[in-house]
């Protein structure tokens, strides 16, 4: 799988949509460097269950078909009542797996370790914050320092800025397009599948399951517990539960505040959460929920939080296709879809077709930013269903679409 010309390729941010055009890339004969901010326990802190769509399993299939499983098939959604009975189940539209963000990572990451048969080289580095980024001839110049301070410069042929919602490359390329919070907050925790209760045994046979509150809702999936075992004593159940907060509220704030006394913008991690939040939640729960489902919240050990944020992506090519915008950094979809890595996904595999010149920077650009528009149009939508119980006027669900 070589490719025409190899080039060097400096990729910003080592998590999952990073890590797949890495693999991608080496495999095609590049050489790849991967500059990660963070340190390895750091990346894995706020690691919790992914829903991996058709573009994932397509480049998990094609770059890694010996790595093992890696995830469990979703078929249907079913929707439960206050009792636990399904009072209506729609199949999924496309082929869907569940699998947790260290399975996934880890088994992208070691296949971008290990040796090809192309032999090109390639490394992953920690601890390297990019600051700053320019054009340089026919490259692109990266500035970035290691976590005891001290200054670096590289080159490369291409960069790919994966480093996430808060992209230091599209602050810098388009300095108007932070994320914007979404109103509400996702509460996330997982149990194993052994303690859950006879009314939430659905996932066990590959179901989806939603719950529907007064503005809030909950869904649940099962997710392996390693890549190693996938019966049903290994595995996890893995639920969100989204919840509506003013963000200028003191409930707000005081959810947002870690244990450890710190503010966070996004995500209080796992065993970061404060105690006295997490009981006022406990009890909300308790008031508020069936028992079923009560049972499984107060069951689930270091659950976290994440203030939802989004904005809409506009441009991902620049300095004339020598630095491009990968996953979040591209674009944040609301994630009620699950299937964020989809994105990034899709690009790393149409990507190959432009390094061939079998399409154009422009085409590659328009088939994310398709893509990117109408996943963040039915992702809003879901979301709209389940706090409101109501679909936007006239939109129809891919269930539907798909008959």
């Amino acid at each position: 799988m070589a490719a025409e010309t190899s080039k060097d390729v400096i990729i910003i941010g080592g998590s999952i949509s990073g890590l797949m055009h890495g693999v991608v890339l080496k495999a095609h004969g590049h050489s790849v460097r991967i500059l990660e901010a963070r340190e390895p326990n750091a990346l894995k802190a706020e690691a919790g269950g992914l829903s991996l769509g058709p573009q994932v399993l397509e480049l998990m299939e094609t770059y890694l078909p010996e790595d093992g499983p890696y995830g469990l098939p979703n078929t249907h959604t079913q929707f439960l009542d206050s009792e636990g009975v399904a009072f209506r189940e729609t199949p999924i539209a496309f082929k869907v797996k569940t699998s947790s963000w260290n399975i996934v990572y880890d088994q992208l990451k070691r296949a971008f370790e290990r040796n090809t048969l192309s032999g090109t080289g390639g490394t992953y580095e920690t601890g390297k914050i990019v600051l700053d980024l320019m054009q340089d001839g026919n490259g692109v110049k990266v500035l970035y320092r290691d976590n005891g301070g001290k200054g670096y410069e590289a080159r490369a042929d291409l960069v790919i800025a994966a480093d996430g919602g808060r992209s230091v490359a599209r602050s810098k390329l388009i300095p108007d397009s932070a994320p914007e919070y979404a109103g509400y907050v996702a509460w996330r925790g997982c149990v194993p599948e052994t303690l859950v209760p006879d009314e939430l045994k659905g996932v066990s046979d590959g179901k989806l399951l939603m719950h529907f509150g007064q503005n809030n809702y909950i869904l649940a999936y099962s997710i392996p517990s390693s890549s190693e075992r996938m019966e049903p004593e290994d595995t996890l159940l893995d639920w969100v539960w989204y919840d509506i907060y003013d963000q200028n509220s003191s409930d707000f704030e005081e959810i947002m505040t870690g244990s450890d006394g710190r503010r966070r913008n996004v995500t209080v991690p796992k065993g970061y959460l404060s105690k006295a939040v997490w009981d006022k939640k406990l009890l909300s729960a308790k008031n508020t929920l069936p028992s079923h489902w009560f049972e499984v919240i107060s069951a689930s050990q270091k659950p976290y939080v994440t203030a939802i944020t989004n904005f809409k992506g506009t441009r991902a090519v620049f300095y004339d296709g020598k630095l491009l915008l990968a996953g979040d950094a591209f674009a944040q979809c609301k994630p009620h879809l699950g299937m964020s890595s989809n994105q990034a996904a899709l690009q790393a595999l149409n990507l190959v077709k432009v390094l061939r010149e079998e399409i154009t920077f422009d085409e590659w650009e328009k088939a994310v930013k398709d893509w990117s528009d109408e996943f963040a149009y039915r992702s809003a939508a879901m979301g709209q269903f389940g706090l409101t119980g109501k679909y936007p006027e006239g939109y129809v669900p891919l269930h539907a679409v798909k008959k």
